[in-house]
């Protein structure tokens, strides 16, 4: 019994009983994984099928290889996924031999269902868990192609497979500004099966596109799904466009793009620190586009593209942990332009009151309206309940791993009319007397609306899974919802409807990716015309590379708003989705958006 409990841990076994850590599951056979001698009634458990590929690898009774060729030239077809119907078993451990190492608990060597891609030379190899299945072929631009295997004993099959090329057509179009009609210059991908396939440069002066050479449109196997626009500014850095594109052979696909500029302007002054996927994060969750300004980067300040964005766009600028030069003299006069012409402006970090109070700024006094009042190290802030910023948001948490906890300086600001304290620094939850101001923010005669935290937005974070304690996402939709003239508070004293609706469809990208065993999809419904808060059929539902439905995650009714969805990498079935690319489409009404995930097990 101790050799065989040992034996599975070298398959990547791991314990299975009630309460312990995560393994293959509840059953295995003999039950030596429950321990060195079985509990009564499971000694006629059997290994679940991620287990049973794991000692396949070490042991494989079926095994199937071969190279994937072009049928014209032979050359192998490096990236050619080779599909079997039946469960496989594959990984890089060497066929015969066991693992060196033994996996920790909770891993599994198996590689089980899904696509698997050739190497560089178009060879596969994979060990089959039945004897009898059918395997697909496929590259794109050929002619997918099924073979039938049969295995009669223990043995190893070798199928080389030459695939014939498709037809072939072409996109093109033209990408325009949606209020001016100007041409723009960027870089359009256009998507095949959800993944990048092609590039092509619009031309400058006319936002003139192609893409030639494209392989016409066989579903499933080859399906377009739209574009990612990557623009430069002042238009969004990344611009996804979902949308069915048909291929055919003759006359080229023509599709006519517009694009407007970005609703945020991020600028990256952190001095080189890699604070700005907090932000960028962030901002997506809120459903604005933005474009991100590394001033450490670009070797120039961020102050000579301002005026290229309309007001309307926030401009969301953050310091990281700088101490000393935080704005620039010529920074501060262009922020100050900024504010003069009725822009908005959300400023964040640690050290800016004190370095430009230090300083005599006038920026500081006459168009933020606060003082520097010394510096605290309380980590909560709690929001002025009712304030037309963040509304009825509680708790402001700026310490913790779930954000960059970086706080080793926070301002304590000093207000005076115009500006306004909407965040204090508290001690705990369970003591509210407010220990000093944490963040203002300034409305103007002119319509100019401006933001100061003292304390770096990046530390935000709800540590524990608190909602008491606002998000990142949550923060920054409500100061960017502000800017936009929706208030955080409602009638009566009650949080606004609109407050937590976005403006733009999204699905974001799971987190996180590649996962084993859970991920987490978020995505954004906007208001209809008019505010419309309107209920439309939402559906979630994962697929495999061949269009075969996975999971439903989600099948029902849903308002405007924002939204979390969790999959335990399970089918429809309750079993466990093996390793590889999967879709997840979501369909809101008349609205789709397609992304995909990994499962690496």
């Amino acid at each position: 019994g101790i050799t065989n409990h040992e034996l599975g841990h070298a398959w990547a076994l791991a314990h299975c009983w009630e309460g312990g850590p995560p393994g293959c599951g509840p059953n295995c056979t003999t039950s030596t994984m429950y321990g060195y001698s079985s509990p009564p009634g499971i000694s006629d458990e059997s290994l679940e099928l991620d287990d049973i590929a794991a000692v396949t690898l070490a042991y494989p009774k079926w095994l199937l290889r071969g190279t994937v060729r072009d049928a014209v030239s032979g050359d192998p077809l490096p990236s050619a996924l080779v599909t079997p119907t039946a469960p496989a078993a594959k990984d890089t451990l060497i066929y015969g031999e066991l693992p060196d190492s033994l996996p920790g608990n909770g891993s599994s060597c198996g590689f089980v269902g899904g696509g698997l891609p050739a190497d560089g030379a178009g060879y596969y190899e994979f060990a089959a868990l039945e004897p009898t299945f059918d395997v697909v072929f496929f590259e794109s631009g050929y002619f997918p192609d099924t073979v039938h295997v049969a295995f009669t004993g223990i043995e190893t099959l070798v199928v080389d497979v030459d695939l014939e090329r498709t037809a072939f057509g072409s996109v093109t179009g033209s990408l325009r500004d949606e209020t001016s009609g100007a041409g723009i210059a960027a870089s359009i991908v256009l998507m095949q099966n959800g993944a990048p396939y092609d590039t092509a440069i619009t031309d400058g002066a006319t936002g003139d596109f192609a893409f030639s050479d494209v392989p016409v449109s066989m579903p499933p196997y080859i399906e377009y799904t739209g574009f990612e626009i990557l623009g430069d500014i002042p238009y969004p850095q990344s611009t996804a466009i979902d949308t069915a594109i048909e291929v055919g052979q003759g006359s080229p696909t023509v599709v006519d793009l517009t694009l407007g500029p970005a609703d945020v302007l991020l600028v990256d002054d952190d001095e080189g620190e890699a604070y700005e996927d907090y932000f960028t994060g962030a901002i997506a969750e809120a459903g604005r586009s933005y474009y991100h300004f590394d001033i450490d980067a670009a070797g120039e300040s961020a102050v000579d593209y301002v005026h290229l964005f309309p007001l309307s766009t926030a401009v969301v600028w953050f310091t990281g942990d700088a101490a000393s030069n935080t704005l620039s003299e010529t920074e501060q006069d262009s922020l100050a332009r900024l504010l003069d012409r009725g822009g908005r402006l959300f400023l964040t970090g640690q050290n800016i009151a004190e370095d430009l109070d230090a300083a005599g700024s006038t920026f500081l006094s006459d168009y933020l309206h606060v003082a520097h009042d010394g510096n605290v190290t309380y980590f909560m802030g709690r929001g002025v309940q009712g304030n037309p910023v963040t509304g009825y948001l509680e708790f402001f948490l700026t310490a913790g791993t779930g954000g960059a906890n970086n706080q080793t300086s926070r301002d304590l600001l000093l207000a005076t009319p115009p500006a306004t304290e909407f965040i204090h620094y508290i001690l705990s939850p369970a003591d509210l007397t407010p220990r000093g101001t944490a963040a203002v923010y300034v409305e103007g005669d002119n319509d100019s609306k401006a933001v100061l935290m003292g304390f770096g937005f990046e530390a935000l974070n709800r540590t524990g899974g608190d909602t008491t304690r606002a998000s990142r996402a949550e923060a920054m939709l409500a100061i960017l919802n502000w800017f936009d003239g929706i208030s955080g508070i409602g009638e009566e004293g009650r949080p606004a409807a609109d407050a937590m609706v976005p403006r733009a469809f999204a699905l974001g990208q799971n987190y996180p990716n590649p996962f084993n065993p859970e991920t987490t999809i978020r995505f954004a419904i906007p208001a209809g015309e008019g505010g419309s808060r309107e209920r439309k059929r939402a559906v979630l539902d994962v697929y495999d590379l061949r269009g075969r439905r996975v999971a439903e995650l989600l099948d029902r009714e849903l308002p405007p708003g924002f939204y979390t969805v969790r999959w335990d990498g399970r089918d429809d079935r309750g079993n466990g989705a093996p390793s590889g690319i999967y879709l997840y489409k979501l369909t809101w009404g008349d609205r789709t958006s397609t992304r995909k995930m990994v499962v690496l097990k």
